[in-house]
């Protein structure tokens, strides 16, 4: 595929948003055995590579935020927010999407945008789970402190 092919932004997010990833989403929200499968292979693919710091750290992110929900410590998630965020990260790790993974430089082009798309759809979530993040981090050692 030649960069002067390249789908557009706005392409790549007509793809997702009319696509299977949301309802395959829900799905995968509610089957706790495919929803930690999910977060493994996230895991695994943007811990390979050299590739974007900023989207890997994003996705990082929102793998956090998901696995918290999925283990019952954080549930202060819209579960239409959480939905957005599973298909989000179900299109970073089918490499047959609009752009398919296997073609390089350009494959992870489009699992790029549709996460900063995502990002965007759900920053005052996202804003929310960083806050009550670090709250925790500041109270489990007092907790720690307390126990000695």
């Amino acid at each position: 595929m030649k960069l002067s092919k390249m789908p557009s932004r706005s392409k790549i997010i007509g793809h997702f948003r009319q696509g299977k990833w949301l309802g395959r989403a829900k799905e995968v929200v509610a089957n706790p055995k495919e929803l930690s499968s999910l977060l493994h292979q996230v895991e695994a693919k943007s811990d390979g590579g050299g590739r974007w710091q900023e989207l890997k750290e994003q996705i990082h992110l929102l793998t956090q935020l998901v696995r918290d929900w999925y283990q019952g410590i954080y549930s202060q998630v819209d579960k239409r927010s959480l939905i957005f965020i599973v298909g989000g990260l179900l299109y970073f790790v089918v490499p047959f999407d609009l752009v398919p993974d296997w073609i390089i430089a350009l494959g992870f082009f489009d699992d790029a945008a549709v996460i900063a798309f995502i990002i965007q759809q759900v920053q005052g979530e996202i804003d929310r789970y960083k806050e009550w993040k670090e709250e925790q981090d500041q109270i489990i050692p007092l907790l720690e402190e307390e126990g000695k």
